[in-house]
């Protein structure tokens, strides 16, 4: 006999986003409302800018005023969250003494972005030493994490919990080898982004260029993207506009002005922009480029990109096919490899971008790339994010 699965109650699932991930929320959100009865834990301003995006308004949606403590808003919510079938806490970076004390009774997944931080923290312990104020500020942090005993009582978080999903199946890989004892629990089950393949208006004469984030030397070398436009823009036969994508009106970011010209614009902005500003300048976007640095400090723990940690803008190249210009010390997952090339050093930059410019490559690597990207389009990976979580609870 068939089952009508349309007449069958929905499992309920909590989302729960109490720091800064909105990217990830609204990623989950957008795969599972449509097969799940959704209820969303999250903050006033993650609330606001997701009605924004959305463009609806939203139910179900318990809100953490800014004056709540996050253990304050947990514990007033907690027959809420503990009446689910799925509990998903898409971040959970703090209160690590408070959470594992709690005994939720959904199927709970804890999501980690950093695996240093969360399996490997004596190891990789990175102090800031480039001035006196900054390493005691973080010798400060440190004593304060082994005051608070946040390695044990994120180890006995970890225990309670029934999955740690990672962002990427390399940072699974990379957990699993460094973390034999959550061996059984480690997985990549939720994707932050699915391909969306949207139309767009082919220039001839013009090429528009993003950065996705914050203008800082922290995490990226803009002084490699400075120099490279530097040499490239007086020969180039097109008109290059560069998009910096997040907060940049700082010296760093200031410093690209002086390169404009009738062939060269930049847009900056003064302000962190919302998720819909900010995907509505990635759909005009040619090409992206990625100078990441190698590692980054995450607190004071030294993740690896693309081994420990994973970038945003990767993420971006993924959601609408972006080809991307990336640093070669990154560990391409395979899902976007098509879409990207990579460059070491100044000269390999200015010698692949003249080629996405000039030639428009950009172009053929992106036509190039469509038929793998359909396959982890929304509608497939929704499909399979359904079957992973149907399957842990059955």
């Amino acid at each position: 006999m068939m089952i009508d699965k349309s007449k069958m109650k929905k499992r309920n699932i909590a989302l729960v986003e109490l720091y800064g991930h909105s990217e990830v929320l609204y990623n989950l959100f957008k795969l599972l409302k449509n097969d799940f009865e959704l209820t969303i834990f999250t903050t006033q301003k993650i609330y606001v800018d997701a009605q924004d995006y959305f463009e609806t308004e939203l139910h179900d949606w318990q809100i953490k005023s800014s004056s709540t403590s996050i253990e304050s808003f947990v514990k007033e919510n907690l027959e809420k969250l503990n009446a689910q079938d799925v509990l998903i806490f898409t971040t959970l970076i703090s209160s690590f003494k408070f959470f594992s004390t709690i005994d939720f009774r959904p199927l709970t997944i804890v999501t980690t972005h950093n695996i240093n931080t969360s399996f490997n923290f004596n190891n990789s312990i990175w102090l800031d030493k480039s001035s006196v104020k900054n390493y005691v500020f973080d010798v400060l942090r440190f004593l304060r994490s082994k005051i608070q005993r946040d390695v044990f009582f994120r180890e006995r978080l970890f225990q309670k919990v029934d999955f740690i999903s990672c962002s990427s199946e390399n940072l699974s890989n990379y957990a699993r080898a460094i973390s034999p004892k959550f061996l059984s629990k480690i997985l990549h089950l939720f994707p932050f982004s699915f391909f969306e393949n949207h139309k767009r208006e082919e220039k001839h004469n013009e090429i528009i260029i993003s950065i996705p984030g914050s203008v800082t030397n922290k995490l990226r070398n803009y002084e490699i993207v400075f120099e490279a436009l530097e040499e490239m823009i007086p020969n180039c036969s097109k008109k290059i506009t560069l998009q910096f994508l997040g907060f940049s009106n700082n010296k760093l970011g200031t410093k690209f002005i002086n390169l404009e010209n009738e062939n060269f614009q930049l847009i900056s902005f003064n302000k962190s922009l919302s998720q819909k500003e900010f995907d509505n300048y990635l759909k005009q976007t040619d090409f992206i480029i990625l100078p990441l640095k190698k590692d980054k400090k995450f607190g004071i723990i030294r993740e690896e990109y693309g081994k420990s940690s994973i970038s945003g803008g990767v993420n971006d190249i993924v959601r609408f096919g972006i080809p991307t210009l990336l640093i070669d010390s990154y560990k391409v997952e395979k899902s976007f490899s098509t879409l990207v090339s990579t460059f070491e050093n100044k000269t390999e930059l200015v010698e692949q971008m003249t080629g996405w410019i000039e030639n428009s490559r950009h172009l053929e690597i992106r036509k190039k790339a469509i038929p793998e990207l359909e396959k982890i389009n929304e509608e497939n990976t929704r499909i399979e994010l359904v079957k992973r979580i149907e399957n842990l609870l059955s």
